[in-house]
């Protein structure tokens, strides 16, 4: 098995075209130790040693400017078995993104016309981060008869951005140009008397269904976490990409119901579901403070003493019977249960990006 391993992170180092790789004659018996030592000797790559407490997704983002990048720092490191696991100690090739040439040819000098700039009324609407796109979401208990995903169409057992996909549609509904929104199942939750299936969204699909024999296939287009067998496919749909910040109701009973990818604390730029929605007059925008249980606000809500202030939330999602909230202005990380109440603060810069 660890002669396998060797023998795939010295292929993945002749890789050519994703990254600039550098040539290193090594042998099949060589020791990784070896390998990375030649490797880090040629100046051409980085060797990084995990520390506690990494993901993939923050690496990244440190290396590469974008946490989206994270499939290809895996890629590239083929003894990373699960990319939810990465150890203290662990050691990751990491390929320098190519450069823009240094030197640049003058620019002649162009007159710009004047331009009258008029000013745009401030609408007061607040942008929505890009991975609102990635949400846990509710389904009633009787309704789990979504299309699945049964493999993908080579070796990889899980999937990143470009890998292609075979899937099971008893529905029928999905056809070829169809965008799909890829769940992978969590647990089940009860809210108002009703059994929910909560999902997390992990992944955007194409459906194209491949080259007409029949087989039904699609292609991911942006992951968050790898797709595997049995994860279920929903026809896309859009959200708001802004809001406009508004107080949250007082008076409704409005609490944290689970938080997202079964944490058990939620934490900056966490997903929370709320267990109100339009039903109860929760709105995209609504703001709402969480407090500890024990507060004395929740005894007396006139005496309007906020203490033990644990973050506040901006509603981005909004259901019939529930809403999506992202945590902001963490102050402490905080549990599911824990109850809201409904706040105006200034929202211009404190959304996480």
């Amino acid at each position: 098995m660890m002669k396998i391993v060797k023998m795939l992170l010295l292929a993945s180092f002749f890789m050519v075209g994703l990254f600039p790789v550098c040539q290193v004659s090594a042998n099949a018996d060589d020791s990784i130790s070896s390998v990375i030592s030649e490797i880090r000797q040629n100046g051409k790559s980085e060797v990084y040693v995990v520390k506690k407490g990494d993901t993939l997704w923050d690496l990244s983002e440190h290396f590469y400017l974008s946490p989206w990048q994270w499939p290809d720092l895996w890629r590239n490191n083929p003894e990373i078995m699960d990319p939810h696991w990465i150890y203290p100690g662990n050691k990751l090739i990491v390929y320098p993104r190519k450069k823009k040439s240094q030197v640049e040819p003058a620019a002649k000098p162009v007159k710009k016309p004047v331009v009258e700039v008029k000013e745009v009324p401030d609408t007061g609407m607040v942008a929505i981060p890009q991975k609102n796109n990635f949400c846990p979401i509710l389904f009633s208990g009787h309704d789990d008869n979504f299309p699945r995903v049964t493999g993908g169409t080579g070796e990889n057992d899980w999937l990143v951005d470009g890998d292609r996909f075979f899937y099971d549609d008893k529905t029928g509904n999905l056809v070829a140009g169809t965008q799909v929104k890829v769940l992978r199942y969590v647990d089940k939750v009860s809210l108002q008397g009703k059994k929910y299936h909560l999902y997390q969204e992990i992944a955007i699909a194409r459906i194209d269904n491949g080259n007409g024999d029949g087989k039904l296939q699609g292609e991911l287009l942006s992951t968050q976490s790898p797709v595997g067998p049995n994860d279920r496919l929903i026809p896309f749909q859009a959200f708001p990409e802004k809001v406009k910040p508004q107080p949250g109701l007082n008076s409704v009973k409005v609490s944290v119901l689970v938080i997202e990818k079964e944490r058990k604390l939620a934490d900056f730029g966490s997903f929370v579901v709320l267990d109100q929605g339009s039903n109860a007059g929760v709105k995209n925008g609504s703001l709402f403070a969480v407090y500890d249980r024990d507060n004395p606000f929740w005894r007396n809500p006139s005496s309007k003493i906020y203490t033990d202030k644990y973050a506040d939330i901006m509603v981005t999602r909004v259901f019939s019977d529930y809403a999506v909230g992202i945590v902001t202005n963490l102050h402490l990380p905080f549990s599911s249960g824990v109850r809201l109440a409904g706040e105006n603060v200034d929202y211009s810069q404190i959304l996480p990006q």
